[in-house]
């Protein structure tokens, strides 16, 4: 599988866009889809019928108001092939934001769209790709993945604080990407630095890539390089663009 990271920023920096992660692996699949996303993704491939999934973690605008103007794009570039979406509530959400914003478009949508609810306890198959999903602690309900193949597995938490669930989840995972909003600050609704180098020693997590900063704890890199060191752990903050092959 090739991870892309179309976005690493948080909801309002205005050097680093909202992040979002691209799967390649036969087929491709699309991690959250923020307001910034629609850009980026456009700029990494055009092709109409690139995408088959998007996946949404929660419903917060920097992960998924990108949708409708992704959606807008493949109608007007002629896509063909159905696009699946999972979420939560998922057709409920995408309705609702071509009614804000595009009153009436979802109607000339002539492409299929698949959409798929899904909980804690879903089980999703993509192709050769496997889905399974947890809860963690955020100010919404947001549902971090592990995507597997029979070379590797990739999670990716979305927003929030872990839970024993999730930690369960993401155990033994070729790479992890985590949220980590701040460096050593305990909030209850999102991860810090500290907290997921912590995390990655105790479970055996071979890598993992360390996004959605806060635009002011993305200046201190010099001292989160230096608790990667600390804590002995195979981590990094990607840069836009950056991709990795798994």
């Amino acid at each position: 599988m090739k991870v892309t990271f179309l976005g690493v920023g948080e909801s309002v920096d205005e050097n680093y866009g909202n992040t979002s992660i691209l799967i390649e692996g036969g087929k491709n699949i699309l991690l959250d889809c923020g307001f910034t996303v629609p850009p980026a993704l456009w700029k990494y491939n055009s092709d109409p019928d690139f995408l088959d999934a998007i996946i949404i973690s929660h419903q917060h605008a920097d992960h998924s108001f990108g949708i409708t103007p992704v959606l807008l794009r493949l109608l007007e570039d002629k896509r063909t092939k159905p696009l699946a979406l999972f979420g939560q509530n998922i057709e409920a959400l995408v309705k609702a934001q071509f009614d804000f914003g595009y009153k009436g478009f979802m109607n000339k949508i002539t492409y299929p769209l698949n959409f798929l609810n899904i909980n804690a306890d879903s089980k999703v198959c993509v192709g050769a790709m496997n889905f399974e999903f947890s809860r963690t602690v955020h100010s919404v309900e947001n549902l971090a993945v592990r995507v597997s193949s029979k070379d590797a597995s990739i999670c990716y938490a979305g927003d929030g604080r872990m839970t024993e669930d999730t930690e369960k989840l993401f155990s033994g995972a070729s790479l992890v990407i985590m949220e980590t909003k701040f460096i050593d600050k305990n909030v209850e609704s999102h991860a810090s630095v500290v907290s997921t180098l912590k995390l990655a020693s105790k479970n055996k997590i071979k890598r993992i890539a360390m996004v959605h900063l806060d635009r002011h704890a993305r200046k201190e890199k010099e001292k989160i390089l230096a608790l990667i060191k600390e804590y002995r752990v195979n981590a990094f903050v990607p840069e836009p663009g950056d991709s990795i092959n798994l």
